[in-house]
């Protein structure tokens, strides 16, 4: 069986896990996993993993997001989307040229509090599992990268928002914040992520439509090639390559230090590897189709 990405069109009100469940119990996978986990009132793109796809998720996870979503003005929740409880209420609507005087100071490198509802994990415990048990605590603030933030569309109950981040970004925050900076409230209406890395909607599939090609899925694969395009990979030659998915050393003399890179021959991954003095140190094999 073939390995790479499968791009599935999450629609809301299921799970990243139920997805792979579900494309699990249809392809039956060697190994299968997600990169990047949506909440289930999020919909959008969740790249599912397949057999030695799974060993580069994490490079999948730190690629640039995409996110469209809106922001519901009046009330803040526990949440910080209609999930939760209202927290607080406001009667200031903001107008369009007051939130686009605000945006310049969400972008670039920021700082934020997660949401108490997130899957961060406070002495062993995920946050959700303690903010519903009423646990008093407290989320640390931390820096996130925001490239591109602005409006898409504007009314005086909701505003439709898109954003361009890094790992770790927290849009429900985001939009909590951009109101409390408008001496308003408001919370996440609706929240689709577009694009993750190379993966956007444009390439991705509905995880109803996959049922109907469960004989041919394989088609629909995005080869693990394609993450190299945004990877600085160090390339070797075949001879090199035999050797490293053998699980043998490899010296290609000097060459700067590295860590988890990505190894690859003829334009394929075959290694995830650190490089010690000039010395190529394999530590996950890739034996891509």
């Amino acid at each position: 069986m073939k390995s790479g990405f499968l791009i599935i069109n999450k629609e809301r009100g299921i799970s990243s896990a139920k997805v792979v469940s579900v494309i699990k119990h249809i392809i039956k996978p060697n190994k299968i996993g997600h990169a990047g986990t949506l909440d289930p009132l999020a919909e959008g793109v969740l790249a599912v993993a397949v057999n030695e796809a799974t060993k580069m998720v994490r490079f999948v996870e730190d690629g640039i997001k995409e996110y469209v979503f809106d922001i519901a003005w009046g009330s803040e929740t526990t949440t910080d989307d209609m999930e939760g409880d209202i927290a607080a209420v406001s009667d200031k609507r903001p107008s369009l040229e007051e939130i686009n005087a605000v945006l310049p100071f969400f972008t670039g490198t920021i700082k934020q509090v997660p949401p108490k509802y997130s899957a961060i994990k406070i002495n062993g415990r995920r946050a959700y599992e303690l903010a519903r048990g009423n646990a008093d605590f407290s989320m640390k603030e931390r820096e996130v990268r925001i490239e591109d933030l602005q409006v898409i569309s504007h009314n005086p109950d909701k505003s439709r928002l898109k954003v361009v981040c890094h790992k770790g970004t927290y849009v429900r925050s985001l939009a909590r914040d951009i109101a409390r900076k408008l001496s308003s409230c408001g919370h996440v209406s609706f929240l689709q992520r577009t694009r993750v890395g190379k993966f956007s909607l444009s390439n991705a599939i509905l995880l109803s439509n996959l049922e109907n090609v469960e004989h041919n899925f394989e088609s629909l694969l995005t080869p693990l090639s394609t993450l190299l395009d945004d990877i600085l990979a160090f390339a070797v030659g075949d001879a090199e390559a035999a050797g490293l998915l053998n699980g043998r050393k490899i010296n290609v003399g000097a060459v700067d230090d590295r860590t988890d890179v990505i190894v690859s021959c003829r334009g394929r991954p075959v290694a995830i590897a650190d490089i010690r003095g000039g010395v190529i140190m394999p530590k996950r094999v890739i034996f891509d189709d």
